[in-house]
């Protein structure tokens, strides 16, 4: 009999304490774009108690409430009740809107003889020089040198890409 009731009050004992620990809520306010801390964020109960988050966007609430109004100047405003209370609250920025703005042009027409003019002197500038490079093969220890093969394959590459 005595040991049921020992553990009737420890039971109780962490009931109790467990009530007692819900009074106190603790968390972190964050942008929800840029996941950073929010400072100087206003939160309201809905028994007229006001907490404000810190430096690091943290803030303790002491005391029991049913729901909270978290506002601040360039967020937009958030009601949440105790059930969705979490430890980190991400706010949406307040952004500036500007109606939609669609701007229209006419691609200029290029006739398709200068296009063929373009693409024929483009390929003649093009051109090595005809007959025998004996020191061409120094080209390897340039820089920038890549090889005909490696080229051939850079371009099959981003053709197919």
């Amino acid at each position: 009999m005595r040991q049921a009731q020992l553990r009737l009050a420890v039971i109780s004992i962490l009931a109790l304490n467990q009530y007692v620990g819900k009074a106190q809520t603790a968390g972190i306010v964050l942008d929800i774009q840029t996941r950073l801390p929010i400072v100087n964020v206003n939160i309201f109960t809905d028994n007229n108690k006001t907490f404000t988050t810190n430096k690091a966007g943290r803030f303790i609430i002491t005391t029991t409430f049913g729901s909270v109004t978290i506002t601040h100047g360039n967020y937009i405003r958030r009601i949440l009740n105790r059930k969705e209370m979490q430890d980190t609250i991400f706010l949406l920025p307040k952004s500036i809107t500007v109606n939609e703005v669609i701007i229209t042009a006419k691609a200029p027409r290029i006739s398709p003889d200068i296009m063929k003019s373009v693409k024929k002197s483009t390929f003649e500038s093009a051109q090595q020089p005809s007959g025998m490079n004996f020191l061409g093969w120094l080209r390897i220890f340039e820089k920038g040198y890549v090889s005909k093969k490696e080229r051939a394959k850079r371009r099959k590459a981003i053709e197919n890409y």
